[in-house]
């Protein structure tokens, strides 16, 4: 929840996750959707320069070594969901993430986001 008020608060450049439903499970990990034309790998790096740790979220499943030589998919096969994997941000995230660490996760990227 505080991650989702902070994210509310300061959002730009990406789409934040819905705030989940009482009755879902536990988010294990908040990953944000960078919009189109914006380079995670330079957001990643401009992050980390800031001291926040950031990181692409999981390859597309059909791309994953054991998938892709077992059923033969090859890049381009889900030109959709290689283009939203691409865009995918894995921010820190975890129980005891205070909202004044939340808020500079959240400032951080913003601030990566408007230089961009």
């Amino acid at each position: 929840p505080g991650a989702t008020r902070a994210a509310a608060r300061a959002w730009g450049g990406g789409r934040a996750p819905a705030r989940p439903l009482a009755d879902s499970p536990p988010t294990f990990v908040y990953v944000v959707l960078l919009e189109s034309g914006v380079d995670r790998d330079w957001v990643i790096r401009d992050l980390e320069a800031q001291g926040v740790q950031s990181r692409a979220y999981f390859p597309p499943i059909h791309l994953m070594p054991y998938i892709a030589e077992t059923y033969g998919f090859r890049p381009g096969a889900f030109p959709r969901t290689e283009e939203v994997s691409r865009r995918a941000l894995a921010l820190p995230f975890h129980a005891r993430l205070t909202e004044a660490e939340v808020s500079e996760v959240v400032g951080a990227l913003g601030r990566v986001l408007n230089r961009g």
